[in-house]
Formats: C-alpha cells, sequence, structure tokens
C-alpha cells in the first residue's frame, strides 16, 4: 500500500503517467499513408507581426521561415487485464510513447553542383495519448496523430543555402521508430505498412536508401530538429500534438550524414564540463587553443598546462594588487 502511495505521490508532483486498468499495457504505431496528402516540409507563416513589419524585415534581410514536417501515425493500444466476466478492460490511454523520427535531405550549399545528403533525428516523449477510437480488432482501440518536427530559420539556411532557407523540395526520405516501454511497438506488417518511405526515387538509387538507411553512422552538422515546445509556436500548436513528457527537455536530437563516423553525446558534455571548471573567456580560448593544437598533431602536457595555471594566478594576484592601490 505504501509502495501504491509513494508512487502516487511521484506521478502527481511530476507530471509523470501512473498506470491504471484503463490504460494500455500493449501498443502498435503504424505510419500512415494519407492519399493525395504525401509527407513533405511546410513553411509556417507567422503568427501576426503587431505592427513591427515582420514580413518586410524577413525580406530585406533574406531569411527564411520556420518550417514543420508532420508525419500521420495511427496508435493501438490494449490492455490484457480482463473483467469478472473475462472480458478485456476498456482501454482510454496510452501512458507513454516514444517517437524517433528520421529525415533525409538533399543539402544544398550555394557554390556545390550536386547536393550531398543530410539526416536529422528527433526523439519525442509522448505521454497519456487517449485512444478513444474503437478498432475492428476486439479489445484494441486507437487514435491518428501526427509526430511533427520543427526546422528554426537557420538550419533551414543551413539545408538549402542555394535558395536562401527555402525546403520545398528537399525532403528526400523519412522513417519512424517508436518504443512502448523500452520495447519496439512499429507495426510487423513491413510489406503492408513499412516505417519507412523514399520521396525521391532517383537519389534512392544514387544514395543506395537500402535497408535501415536511417540507422547508418552520423555526424553533427550543426543542424537540429525541434519539438513544438522549442519553438514560438508553442502556444499555437501545443494542443495538435499528443501531450509531451515534462520530464523529457527537448527529447533528443542529432545531425547526420550517412557514411561519416559519430559523434559522441559525451564529447560535447566533456567540453561543456571543460569550460565550467576552467571558467569565462580565459576558459574557452584555451580549450580552442588546445583543440586546435591536437588536431594539429601537437601534444599538450600536463607541465605545460600546469605552467599556464601558475601564469593565470600570477596575474590575478598583480591584478588584485593593483586594484588595492
Amino acid at each position: 500500500m505504501k509502495k501504491i502511495f509513494l508512487s502516487l505521490v511521484v506521478a502527481a508532483l511530476f507530471g509523470m503517467p501512473f498506470a491504471t486498468a484503463r490504460d494500455a499495457s500493449a501498443v502498435q504505431v503504424t505510419v500512415k499513408q494519407q492519399p493525395g496528402k504525401p509527407v513533405t516540409v511546410q513553411k509556417i507563416g507567422l503568427l501576426g507581426n503587431h505592427g513591427v513589419g515582420v514580413e518586410s524585415i524577413m525580406q530585406q534581410h533574406k531569411t527564411g521561415g520556420w518550417h514543420v514536417v508532420n508525419v500521420p501515425l495511427e496508435v493501438e493500444g490494449y490492455t490484457k487485464q480482463k473483467d469478472e466476466n473475462g472480458n478485456f478492460l476498456p482501454v482510454h490511454y496510452i501512458p507513454s510513447l516514444t517517437v524517433k523520427v528520421c529525415l533525409l535531405f538533399k543539402q544544398q550549399d550555394e557554390k556545390a553542383k550536386d547536393p550531398s545528403p543530410l539526416m536529422l533525428s528527433k526523439e519525442l516523449s509522448f505521454v497519456n495519448i487517449p485512444v478513444p477510437v474503437e478498432s475492428k480488432k476486439k479489445g484494441i482501440r486507437k487514435n491518428d496523430i501526427f509526430a511533427g518536427v520543427f526546422i528554426s530559420p537557420s538550419d533551414a539556411w543551413k539545408i538549402n543555402e542555394k535558395a536562401k532557407g527555402e525546403l520545398d523540395g528537399t525532403l528526400v526520405a523519412y522513417a519512424i521508430e517508436s518504443t512502448f516501454n523500452g520495447s519496439n511497438c512499429m507495426n510487423s506488417d513491413k510489406n503492408k505498412h513499412p516505417q519507412a518511405h523514399v520521396l525521391d526515387k532517383k537519389l534512392e538509387r544514387e544514395w543506395n536508401l537500402t535497408g535501415k538507411w536511417w540507422s547508418r553512422a552520423t555526424k553533427d552538422q550543426g543542424v537540429a530538429l525541434k519539438s513544438a515546445s522549442e519553438t514560438p509556436y508553442a502556444f499555437a500548436f501545443g494542443s495538435f500534438y499528443p501531450e509531451m513528457n515534462p520530464m523529457v527537455v527537448g527529447g533528443e536530437s542529432a545531425a547526420t550524414v550517412p557514411g561519416a563516423s559519430a559523434v559522441s553525446a559525451s564529447d560535447s558534455a566533456d567540453r561543456a564540463t571543460t569550460a565550467d571548471t576552467t571558467g569565462g573567456a580565459d576558459a574557452a580560448t584555451t580549450s580552442d587553443s588546445s583543440s586546435a593544437e591536437n588536431s594539429a598533431g601537437v601534444e599538450v602536457t600536463d607541465e605545460d598546462s600546469s605552467s599556464t595555471g601558475k601564469k593565470r594566478s600570477k596575474s590575478k594576484r598583480r591584478s588584485r594588487r593593483s586594484s588595492s592601490l
């Protein structure tokens, strides 16, 4: 009894979903194909300029706008729990669901003749997804949702520099991965309901988009997909998507190029820790110079770093004496 009470308290305080008899214990996710409505990159209109003249400013500085890609999904949930008569209990919600959106773009530099592949991925963590529609399958209820990812104006420019940030026709392919309680929950019928779709058949052959092309080795390109909560449109689009898990800030994102080496998150974490411990602009300058020396093959020894620390401490003492005078 105490364990149940503590679980309820934690769920209430941190906004975490707490499983009940009405929550699904099994989930299946299917990528939907809408006839006449292919998945595309859509440009988002402004929410009103409030007299500031935002449109004219955008035209003057030749900056693109925000873009969004919405992938339609069908989610089905059911429970293995039964009532007194042996009937399956009705399901009302899917307590949690993780959806990873993978998008393959053709990146076009201003001077490059041919486009290069650029893959972006974003992990979305949903909670409390309602399943109000009765499925044809007994005991299963479903709902249609969208997994939406956004692209900022600066990132859109990096994707298509040649067209000044316009992304119309740049999406080559997309794929969806989904997990429920840590296990894969994608529709197992790969032929009838594939989890990946290629929109550009010509590049499909040129780039060899076979197998799980979206899971190839990756490299950070400084471009990142965003969830709705990470954009200026959070309030406008918040109700259009399922509820996001408040414990997961921003989800997971990665910018990728098929065939390149991976850049791990631990590397960036180590850099951030080094910057925090050394402190200020001096630390940033030191880390930049040391990384440049390392890339050139110059070895940085502990003796060099200790002498640098001594020089810095001496300069601090001199500054304190001069300030006291």
